[in-house]
């Protein structure tokens, strides 16, 4: 049996290569920390295999450009109609943070609302809620539905305290989805124009990205019924 030991420290046996442990501890840990961070992300099992290479050119561009600087900080906001691919494209971009060893979380607002409700009536505080706590500190916190929530005094002033946090925090990327345009909605009352002014604002690398296409559960549905 021949064996040579080269200068990246992989030894190849009878012509085959063998990672060095150095290497196979590495490649361990990397597969642990994905693990890891696909259990906490709360991608649906329905877009578990999303990817970013499955959205249109110039969307996947602008995702990795986000992704891109690890300590950056960005909006990136998607709308358009219902069942055009926008949960498609949140989990895509979560599960891209993933395999870049980021946390990174999938959420819609009425999960988030639902708990901190529950949360509340349990006594219990924003700061000392872990959900929440997560929500703030992920590297990429995923959106959904966005607009799909009763606009009361406790809701706006809830997802806006979030969002405003991320915000001021410098860092991490925040990804928001709804059917509807954020520039020109009034979701949050009084705070929406300090919202949109974030969401948007110049020159900090953030992206408006507008969906247009034809409902693509509904496009299916009728596949089926024309075959069936």
């Amino acid at each position: 049996m021949v064996e040579k030991t080269y200068q990246n420290g992989e030894t190849f046996l009878d012509g085959s290569a063998v990672p060095c442990p150095r290497c196979r501890g590495e490649q361990y840990q990397a597969q642990r920390l994905s693990q890891r961070l696909s259990e906490t992300s709360r991608v649906p099992n329905l877009y578990k295999r999303a990817a970013v290479s499955d959205l249109p050119a110039q969307v996947s561009a602008d995702v990795e450009r986000v992704l891109a600087d690890r300590n950056g900080h960005a909006f990136l906001s998607v709308s358009g109609g219902p069942g055009i691919g926008k949960t498609h494209l949140l989990c895509a971009v979560v599960q891209r943070a993933i395999t870049l060893g980021r946390s990174a979380v999938y959420t819609s607002v009425y999960d988030v609302l639902q708990h901190m409700r529950r949360a509340f009536a349990n006594g219990e505080s924003q700061r000392g809620d872990l959900f929440y706590q997560n929500l703030l500190t992920c590297n990429v916190l995923a959106l959904d539905e966005i607009d799909r929530f009763n606009a009361t005094e406790f809701s706006g002033s809830l997802l806006f305290d979030l969002l405003n946090k991320r915000y001021e925090s410098g860092k991490g990327v925040t990804v928001l989805a709804g059917n509807n345009d954020l520039r020109q909605s009034d979701l949050f009352g009084e705070m929406s124009a300090a919202l949109r002014s974030r969401i948007y604002e110049r020159g900090v690398g953030n992206v408006a990205i507008v969906l247009e296409d034809i409902d693509r559960r509904s496009r299916g549905a009728h596949q089926e019924r024309l075959h069936s």
